[in-house]
């Protein structure tokens, strides 16, 4: 609805033991974010194995957040 696209680069092989609702629902939330945030620019998504764990990176290519509320999150 938001008319962007979507990229999804996964490494072969991944296999996680996770309750796979609630990776459905943080995947869904990042998802949700990167629509709303993302200007309707392109949004990558890259599931990556790292050694014991994975790793999931959304990239949404918005104006990302201010320098000034940046520190609100990174305190928390």
């Amino acid at each position: 609805s938001k008319d962007c696209h979507l990229t999804f680069e996964v490494e072969d092989g991944i296999i996680c033991q996770c309750d796979s609702n609630r990776i459905e629902q943080v995947l869904e939330n990042l998802l949700t974010n990167a629509m709303k945030y993302g200007l309707s620019r392109p949004i990558d998504v890259k599931l990556q194995s790292l050694s014991t764990h994975a790793r999931i990176r959304v990239h949404d290519n918005g104006n990302g957040i201010e320098e000034q509320d940046y520190k609100l999150f990174s305190d928390r």
